[in-house]
Formats: C-alpha cells, sequence, structure tokens
C-alpha cells in the first residue's frame, strides 16, 4: 500500500490481485507513514486507526512541498546517537504510533510461527512491538551498527524475547547468502531506507529486498517518509506483483 492519494496494492501468490487507486480517502495525507505492504496468501484488511496518526500526519503536512532532505548517517553508531535514539523510542508518541501501526501490519501478514526477516532493526523497539503482539515468530534481525545491535541484544533479553530473535551484523543493500536464499514468510523494513544516503545506496537496498522475495515469494512490509515513495518509481526497481 502506497500512501498519499492512497494507492492501494494487495498482492497475493494464489492469484488474487486488487490495485485502487482513491482519489479521497479518510486517510489522505498519510504520506507522513509511507508504506507499502505486498502480501503472501492474504489480504490485509481492517487495521484500527490509531488515535495518533492524524497529529503525524498534520505535522507532515505543515512543512513546505519540496524541502530539503538532509541525509542521516547511513550507520547510527555512536553510544549517545544510540542511547537517544532508544530512549525517545520509550517516549515518543509519534514513534511509539508507528511501532504499533507496523507490529499490526506484520501480525497480519505472517501467518503462525512464520520466519521474520528484519531489515535495519535499529535498538529494536519497532520489533519488540512485533514480537508482543506474536512471540511465535521466528526473526532473524539485521543491522549495519554495532552499537544498535548491542541495544537490541539488551532490549530483546530483558523482554524474554532473546530466543525467537537472532540478530546479525550486516549491511541491508548486500546480505549474506544465507539470508538472501533463507525461506521467509515476511520481510520487514521499519523507519530505515530514510537513512540511506543517495539514490544508489537505496536502489541497493530496494534491489536487495526485491531479490530475497523473488527468491522466497516473502511477503513484504516496508514503512518510511514520504519522500521514499516519491523516488521508487524513478530508479528503476520493481518488486514482483504475482
Amino acid at each position: 500500500m502506497f500512501c498519499g492519494n492512497v494507492l492501494s496494492v494487495r498482492i497475493s501468490n494464489v492469484g488474487c490481485r486488487e490495485i485502487g487507486l482513491r482519489e479521497k480517502s479518510p486517510y489522505d495525507g498519510l504520506s507522513a507513514l509511507g508504506y507499502v505492504t505486498v502480501t503472501k496468501g492474504c489480504r490485509v484488511n481492517g487495521f484500527r486507526p490509531l488515535w495518533r496518526i492524524p497529529g503525524i500526519i498534520g505535522r507532515e503536512r505543515r512543512h513546505p512541498v519540496g524541502r530539503q532532505r538532509i541525509p542521516e548517517p547511513m550507520v547510527m553508531n555512536d553510544p549517545e546517537s544510540v542511547a537517544q535514539f532508544h530512549a525517545a523510542g520509550a517516549s515518543n508518541p509519534g514513534m511509539q504510533a508507528v511501532y504499533d501501526f507496523g507490529s499490526r501490519a506484520l501480525d497480519a501478514l505472517l501467518p503462525p510461527g512464520g520466519r521474520l526477516l528484519d531489515l535495519g532493526v535499529g535498538s529494536g523497539r519497532a520489533l519488540s512491538a512485533v514480537m508482543r503482539r506474536r512471540p511465535d515468530l521466528q526473526v532473524t534481525a539485521v543491522d549495519l551498527a554495532p552499537n544498535m545491535l548491542a541495544t537490541a541484544h539488551e532490549l530483546m533479553k530483558a523482554e524474554g524475547l532473546d530466543s525467537p530473535v537472532e540478530l546479525v551484523q550486516a549491511d541491508i543493500t548486500a546480505l549474506p547468502d544465507r539470508l538472501a536464499m533463507g525461506a521467509w514468510d515476511a520481510i520487514s523494513c521499519m523507519w530505515t531506507l530514510h537513512q540511506l544516503p543517495d539514490l544508489g545506496v537505496l536502489r541497493a537496498a530496494l534491489s536487495q529486498i526485491a531479490a530475497v522475495r523473488r527468491a522466497c515469494g516473502s511477503a513484504i512490509w516496508i514503512s518510511d517518509a514520504s519522500f521514499i515513495w516519491t523516488i521508487v518509481p524513478t530508479i528503476g526497481v520493481e518488486f514482483d506483483r504475482e
């Protein structure tokens, strides 16, 4: 599902396809979240609106169109920055709403006991929200920053989630073969792509995600800032749509 004018795409490995563009919607302006889903044998329906989402949308819409994009560091590994980011995830209502929204989506996408590949796990807050909802999942979570992974490890351990979660230091633009060729039920990438420094790296990351999906037929959940979806049609990367 691409947000903005709300282009909804539901794709099934059993031949169900629905693509709809609605000019008006209660959720027009959801570009603050910007997400896409590609489903595996199911349809994603009935997400209950989260009361904080309108506030996020309002803040996004107050910014002028075409404001300058200032890239963040691709690898956030400074201990102080990691600690601040992790603390914000526990106290910032907007971040918590996004994490909850992602956990609801992945809950709908994944079968019982499903296998999830999470790309850009960061300090683990988003994945923790998923695992609290779905402790039955088996998860491999990837990040390039050692301090982020160490923080995620401590969080998973503190919440008793370290057993079903494997944390791996790797580059999401060039995954190790065992991950790239894994039998995943879903791939998630939550608030990671906006940190990539240029179009070349973004293209490589999306190409890697598309390649993993082609190999295993997994569902995909990507959520990120709206500018990602204005760029995607221009970089020559397409996801298989069955």
